[in-house]
């Protein structure tokens, strides 16, 4: 798999001055740790790589097809072939992203006031959110073991231990007290900032 950078464009498709690699996080310590190899488990946490700014071998298809409905194209095809085969970065970007009102799926928050939008808005029960979550990565982890044989690499597979994160988080109760120990011990156990944005996630299941 190769992927580059993209320029972010608005509606009009004039350059905002930012870029995708910015706006997903995808610089400093994140940055070095996919130089070093550890993209899969860098995109555990979160998605960073869009589908318009990737490039496949043929050869990876019938490993990623179908596209299971749960996930998004973007971050399925990059989550199994980051397990599946080596990549490289093109580190310039070579699309210009489009951002408009209509978009199904848009970038992340950057500022303090959208992310503050992320907690003024009611949010589905935690518990069952990340029931869902178990089901949707398990069907990630039967894919990789599917193909294993074909040269996944084992630690991407235990590397799945973020299953293990959320099916405790499934059991959250719904009074907020109760579920502080739970919430903490996951947070010093450093899997909350291991397998997901980190301090927003914790802040929202409190």
């Amino acid at each position: 798999m190769v992927f580059s950078d993209a320029r972010i464009i608005d509606q009009a498709g004039v350059f905002t001055g930012r870029y995708l690699w910015q706006d997903h996080g995808l610089a400093g310590a994140v940055r070095a740790r996919v130089d070093q190899g550890d993209l899969f488990n860098v995109l555990l946490a979160r998605p960073r790589v869009t589908a318009p700014t990737m490039a496949l071998r043929a050869s990876l298809k019938n490993k990623i097809m179908p596209i299971l409905q749960a996930w998004l194209q973007d971050e399925w095809i990059a989550l199994l072939a980051s397990g599946l085969a080596s990549y490289s970065l093109v580190d310039r970007p070579l699309v210009d992203y489009r951002q408009h009102a209509e978009q199904e799926v848009g970038m992340p928050a950057t500022g303090i006031a959208e992310k503050a939008k992320l907690f003024s808005n009611p949010h589905r029960v935690r518990s069952e959110h990340y029931s869902d979550m178990v089901a949707k990565f398990k069907m990630a982890q039967e894919r990789l073991l599917e193909h294993n044989q074909d040269g996944c690499q084992l630690e991407h597979l235990s590397g799945l231990s973020k299953i293990d994160h959320m099916e405790k988080l499934s059991t959250l109760p719904g009074d907020r007290w109760q579920r502080t120990p739970l919430i903490l011990s996951e947070l010093f156990s450093a899997r909350y900032l291991r397998y997901s944005p980190g301090w927003i996630t914790v802040a929202k299941d409190l």
